[in-house]
């Protein structure tokens, strides 16, 4: 004797049906996120920034190593800026402001504490 047959809505799954095609990134009609495009930041301005994160920490590890660091932070902080100027389109400011402002402001203080006479 046969089994029975299953009882409505036992069996395979159905097939699936045709997907619509949707690009892997983006958006589905293919146009640009708004604000989307090139980047406008000057490289110079991240390069102070970086420069002076560096030079903070070299200065906290070894004065030698914290003052090239700083120095060239300031030089390139001053050509970020420069930059700045002749094309406002750009930005970047506040890191070339930032960079070299730190470790500046960590050698006063260490300049401070060396020249403070003792008692």
């Amino acid at each position: 004797m046969a089994p029975p047959p299953p009882p409505p809505g036992w069996g395979p799954p159905p097939a699936p049906g045709p997907w619509p095609v949707v690009p892997a990134y983006g958006r589905p009609d293919g146009a640009p996120f708004p604000g989307a495009g090139p980047s406008t930041t000057n490289p110079v301005c991240v390069a102070s920034l970086v420069l002076g994160i560096c030079a903070l920490a070299g200065t906290i590890g070894c004065l030698f190593l914290g003052v090239p660091l700083s120095i060239a932070a300031v030089a390139t902080g001053i050509i970020g800026l420069t930059q700045q100027r002749e094309d406002p389109v750009k930005q970047g400011k506040p890191m070339a402001v930032a960079g070299p402002a730190a470790p500046l402001h960590l050698h006063l203080h260490l300049a401070q504490l060396h020249l403070t006479p003792r008692r």
